[in-house]
């Protein structure tokens, strides 16, 4: 990848994030307020704020919907044909040791690529809006958890080193007991 093209990626990334942000934001701050200003959710996101708002939100909550879907569902699509290109550049390696080396470490890519994505629809989805179980909270809590918690696992105990260092120390803590 030039450098060219991986500063263009990087801008276009920060700017759709910031307009999807500014757009709600501006919108939300014209919104009247009333009665609790207690946000039923574990960070403040845009659907638990609009809940507090006396007047109507349909406008925002669809502005929402939409960003939140081009952004995601866009991005999704350009990291699927990434990976596909990525698995048609695997398939050319001649050495079937080489070939499993590599799909090994995509597939551990994936994993968290799956997760974030994953939850990231299903809140876009939101099937619970009228159950008495918000899912959405569930959900946001694994994300902002589960994946950084799987991160270690998935990247460093595939390094031989780390793998040899872990090892060592547990032989180490065995022994003095």
């Amino acid at each position: 990848m030039k450098p060219k093209l991986c500063l263009k990626l990087i801008l276009c990334s920060w700017i759709g994030g910031f307009l999807d942000t500014i757009a709600q934001t501006i919108l939300t701050f014209r919104l009247p307020f009333c009665g609790s200003n207690i946000i039923d959710h574990y960070f403040c996101d845009v659907a638990p704020l609009l809940k507090l708002a006396c007047g109507d939100t349909y406008l925002i909550g669809m502005l929402d919907l939409i960003l939140a879907s081009s952004l995601v569902l866009g991005s999704l699509l350009f990291s699927m044909v990434s990976y596909s290109c990525i698995i048609f550049a695997i398939t050319k390696i001649s050495s079937v040791a080489g070939q499993k080396k590599t799909f090994s470490t995509c597939a551990s890519h994936l994993t968290v690529v799956f997760i974030v994505y994953g939850s990231c629809i299903f809140m876009c989805i939101n099937p619970s809006k009228n159950s008495k179980i918000d899912s959405t909270k569930i959900v946001a809590l694994l994300n902002s958890i589960l994946t950084p918690l799987l991160n270690p696992f998935i990247y460093s105990f595939r390094n031989k080193n780390f793998k040899d260092a872990l090892k060592r120390t547990i032989k180490k803590k065995t022994f003095i007991q």
